[in-house]
C-alpha cells in the first residue's frame, strides 16, 4: 500500500478496503481488489526522460516499417547515418524488428 498514492481522506480507504474484502478472490487483497494502479517507476532526471523518449520514438519508428532502416529514419526526418547513431546510442538490435 505504501507504493501507492491515496489522493482520498482515511474513510474512503476504509472503504475501498472493506470493498476489497468482499470481492477479493484469495486469501489477501491484491491491487486488483482495492482497484489500485501501481505507481510506474520512470526516468528521474530530464535527460533521463529524453533518452527514454527517443528510444521509444526509434523503436516505434522500426515496428511500425517492420525494420526497414530507410523507412523508419524518413518517417522520423532523420538521415540514415543520424538514424544508425541513435540505433548504437540506444544499443537497439534492429534485427528483432524485421519480420
Amino acid at each position: 500500500m505504501m507504493h501507492y498514492p491515496w489522493p482520498g481522506n482515511i474513510r474512503e480507504l476504509q472503504n475501498r478496503i472493506q470493498r476489497g474484502m468482499v470481492v477479493a478472490h484469495g486469501e489477501r487483497l491484491t491491487e486488483d481488489d482495492l482497484g489500485l494502479t501501481p505507481v510506474v517507476e520512470g526516468p528521474e532526471t530530464l535527460p533521463q526522460a529524453k533518452d527514454a523518449l527517443e528510444r521509444e520514438f526509434v523503436e516505434r519508428a522500426l515496428i511500425r516499417h517492420k525494420g526497414n532502416i530507410s523507412k523508419a529514419a524518413d518517417a522520423i526526418g532523420v538521415t540514415r547515418v543520424t538514424f544508425y547513431d541513435l540505433l548504437k546510442k540506444h544499443e537497439i538490435d534492429v534485427d528483432g524488428f524485421r519480420g
